[in-house]
């Protein structure tokens, strides 16, 4: 036994060190390839750059094994011996500098500039890099994100095995809620450091800084000194909204920017980050208290939450700059507390009724169906909710009001876009792409979504909740034409994530179903989960793939057009839509049969799937 000890001691210090040393390796040729002209650095730099490296890693290490120490009640020799194997992938940032001759042959063929530019802490401007070192610089993305991703896999595996030892043991959502804060906070770090916000981010945060600095949502003294550079390295290219006055005022509605100010005061861009963390965190717990409530079993629902946090559409929004995560969490808690019941359940209704607007302008379809919800709260009388239906309708004119003074013209005549005619060919083609569209379709993005609509089809609710569902999706998946479905941000459609973020209280249910119906489909089921996923850590490892369709980028990078599915994210051909429309009806018939199936297998479908998980 004390032999085995031993081992396990020099043997995680090894490894350590190893990763340690493949990181200061890396960032020595770095320095070499970026800034010096082919000029490494001397013997004395060197020496600090792979101590740094390995203290680095070693904190790194040792701060993360003491954590798990705390959340999985495990011997912290076993969590400091499992994080060394886990770092493994760590090795391959030293075969880095092995493959820049590699790097400067295929970067001369391959159309870079497609992907976006880059940035690099304390370079003023985008840094300009070679194809060869722009290569380089993406070399380190899969293997500084897979280990973690790895990590948050084992954890969770490791927390269900403890959890199944008995119904004495408890699940804290506190720790739930800080795992995945953590989760997203280091990811971040990678994600944030390479990549500049885009799309409307700069214009949110640019607004944070106006607000913060100068009190005011006059931008015109921002834009004149450049302000935007305290976390835009390039020109910004001002989104106005008409101001007669003078005034330079951004077309983006600022109260999701008031959320951000607390702590951008404090860390900056990073800060404003941490809220929509924290925001995709909280909605993680939410589902899994919510799948609780519903009678999924604790088992199957820690493994829903294991995987909607590390999956799309959170695992690809939770560090940009978008109001999609709080709106979804307003939404969708403000429902959670209505089919609750009672006073309470009215007042949070009543609450993200009229905070929803003021978050954005498409949202209004959401208030108006929370309004028609209030009258049905369960536990209330109908005279009861006069008070909260007032707030609505004082928050409403309240917003109206305001909406109108800050911009001096109509709700009609908004400058954030329209929405698109009814029976129009774009608004097929936005109903379809929700679907399939090649980049930010919901079940090419995360085919494990077309399981969840079988435990809708399987799941009996009551009457409220399934009102509330069916509204949710309605509102979401029908009035999609809000001009175009996608948002353009990321390869899932940020438009479209409260109703999918509802979709994933229903995965335990039609994978539960499927497994009863067919007991040898497990494998499939978690290679349909492990896709999302997948889509996950490549966007992570590579951030420059997150804006704008990323598959018609790989296409142009290579030079080649692959797709199995129609892109529909702007004004499609006819031949699309009909590739897509195709599509749409053979999901649908393969979704109708595997209802049909699972109905007629006459198995009862309890709430314990943990052999099906296991």
């Amino acid at each position: 036994m004390r032999v085995e000890v031993e081992f396990q001691k020099s043997g995680f210090a090894w490894l350590w060190s190893l990763y340690g040393l493949s990181a200061g390796l890396y960032l020595g040729f770095g320095y070499q390839a970026f800034w010096h002209q082919g000029q490494g650095p001397g013997t004395g730099a060197w020496l600090c750059i792979l101590s740094a490296c390995v203290l680095a890693v070693w904190l790194a290490g040792e701060s993360l094994a003491r954590l798990g120490q705390r959340c999985l009640d495990l011997p912290l020799s076993q969590v400091r011996t499992g994080l060394a194997w886990i770092g493994l992938p760590l090795i391959f940032l030293s075969v880095g500098p092995g493959l820049l001759p590699f790097f400067a042959r295929a970067g001369a063929h391959l159309n870079l500039s497609v992907l976006g530019k880059l940035q690099w802490p304390g370079h003023a401007g985008f840094v300009e890099l070679t194809p060869t070192q722009y290569l380089y610089l993406l070399w380190a993305g899969p293997w500084i994100t897979l280990p973690w991703f790895l990590t948050w896999g084992i954890a969770c595996r490791k927390f269900i095995q403890r959890l199944s030892l008995g119904p004495e043991r408890r699940i804290k959502k506190r720790w739930l809620f800080t795992t995945a804060l953590i989760f997203y906070i280091v990811l971040g770090f990678w994600t944030s450091l390479v990549y500049p916000p885009t799309g409307d981010e700069p214009h949110y945060l640019l607004m944070v800084h106006s607000m913060l600095h100068d009190r005011d949502l006059d931008l015109k003294n921002n834009m004149e000194h450049r302000d935007y550079r305290a976390f835009y390295p390039g020109e910004l290219d001002f989104h106005p909204a008409p101001s007669p006055d003078g005034k330079l005022v951004s077309k983006h509605f600022p109260l999701f920017s008031v959320l951000l100010v607390p702590t951008y005061a404090v860390l900056g861009r990073f800060g404003a980050l941490l809220v929509i963390m924290a925001t995709a965190a909280a909605l993680g717990c939410l589902l899994f208290q919510w799948a609780l409530a519903w009678g999924v079993g604790r088992i199957q629902a820690m493994w829903m939450w294991a995987w909607v946090i590390v999956s799309p559409p959170l695992a690809l929004y939770f560090d940009l700059v978008y109001y999609e995560l709080p709106a979804t969490l307003i939404l969708l808690y403000g429902l959670w507390r209505w089919l609750r019941g009672g006073k309470w359940g009215q007042i949070a209704l009543a609450l993200a009724a009229v905070v929803l607007p003021w978050i954005h302008l498409k949202y209004i379809p959401f208030s108006c169906f929370l309004g028609v919800l209030l009258p049905f709260t369960p536990d209330t009388k109908l005279r009861d909710g006069w008070r909260p239906a007032l707030v609505i309708l004082l928050g409403m004119a309240g917003f109206y009001f305001y909406f109108t003074s800050l911009y001096q013209f109509s709700l009609s005549d908004n400058p954030y876009g329209q929405f698109t005619t009814l029976w129009s060919k774009e608004t097929l083609a936005n109903f379809l792409g929700v679907w399939v569209d090649r980049d930010f379709g919901i079940f090419t993005a995360v085919p494990i979504f077309f399981i969840a609509w079988a435990g809708v089809a399987v799941k009996k609710l009551p009457w409220r909740a399934m009102a509330a569902l069916l509204g949710v999706f309605l509102v979401n998946y029908g009035v999609v034409g809000w001009f175009e479905f996608s948002g353009c941000s990321a390869p899932y459609s940020r438009y479209m994530i409260p109703g999918t973020v509802f979709l994933w209280l229903f995965l335990p249910w039609g994978w539960q179903a499927i497994i009863e119906r067919w007991p040898k489909s497990r494998g499939w089921l978690k290679l349909a989960a492990a896709w999302g996923v997948g889509v996950a850590w490549i966007c992570a490892a590579c951030p420059v793939l997150r804006y704008l369709p990323p598959k018609q980028k790989l296409g142009a990078v290579l030079g080649k057009s692959f797709a199995l599915f129609p892109s529909l994210a702007s004004f499609p051909a006819w031949k699309e839509i009909g590739w897509a429309l195709g599509w749409v009806i053979a999901l649908a018939v393969v979704m109708v049969y595997l209802v049909r199936q699972i109905k007629a297998g006459k198995r009862e479908i309890g709430n314990v799937i943990d052999r099906s998980l296991g």
